[in-house]
């Protein structure tokens, strides 16, 4: 079931298959030392990357400082506006990278201001168990209209590729940041911009139950109402 997980409905892999199947082959090898089943671990220094898995993750947030430096040099980034407008969103609403590249405009109700994220399935790669409604500020319904704007109205996905209705890699929007940081900034993934959030919005002294309902992370006994 993890490397189920790990594949598309097409059979493609998706991204961190590699690292999933060379954590869990770690974990094998470690349990059969520990039974004495192995005398030594037959490639101690093997890194996922050394076999086609992603370089190391980031695990930092931006600060107050370093937004304003992001958000200023976004207009002469060498991109589509589209993809600007991706980067703001991501940045201003919390969510997980792969729910949002794989958001639907069926899924919005502009007039409520609400996104209603379905649950994890096969087509949406949410990581919720259950559907939520995640609030949208007048900053993310304006870049909402935008993107409605340049995009066909017969699409399905509000963050697409370029040129077709089909959902984005990550590996692209890594790919997109890297080549247009500005100057001495430092390395920032996709996944940081949500934990971007969580810390400014904590430092700013919104309610930290209203923001990890936000967000999506689960709750324990009643502070999940």
């Amino acid at each position: 079931r993890v490397f189920d997980a790990k594949v598309d409905k097409n059979g493609k892999r998706m991204a961190g298959a590699i690292g999933v199947c060379h954590k869990i082959i770690n974990q094998v090898i470690n349990h059969a030392l520990a039974l004495n089943m192995l005398d030594t671990h037959p490639a101690p220094q093997l890194k996922a990357k050394d076999v086609g898995g992603g370089s190391k993750v980031t695990k930092r947030n931006l600060s107050f400082s370093e937004l304003k430096i992001l958000l200023t040099s976004m207009p002469s980034w060498r991109t589509d506006p589209s993809n600007i407008r991706l980067m703001q969103f991501l940045l201003g609403c919390g969510q997980r990278i792969s729910a949002v590249l794989e958001m639907r405009w069926t899924e919005l109700d502009v007039d409520e201001g609400i996104w209603l994220l379905p649950a994890s399935s096969e087509e949406r790669h949410t990581k919720s168990q259950d559907a939520r409604k995640v609030p949208l500020s007048g900053y993310l319904l304006a870049l909402l209209k935008e993107q409605r704007d340049s995009v066909p109205s017969k699409w399905k996905l509000v963050w697409p590729q370029l040129t077709v209705d089909k959902v984005q890699e990550p590996a692209a929007v890594r790919a997109l940041i890297k080549r247009n940081l500005p100057t001495d900034f430092e390395r920032f993934s996709p996944h940081d911009l949500r934990r971007t959030f969580i810390s400014r919005c904590s430092e700013m002294g919104l309610d930290i139950v209203a923001i990890e309902k936000t967000v999506g992370h689960q709750l324990p006994g009643m502070l999940r109402v």
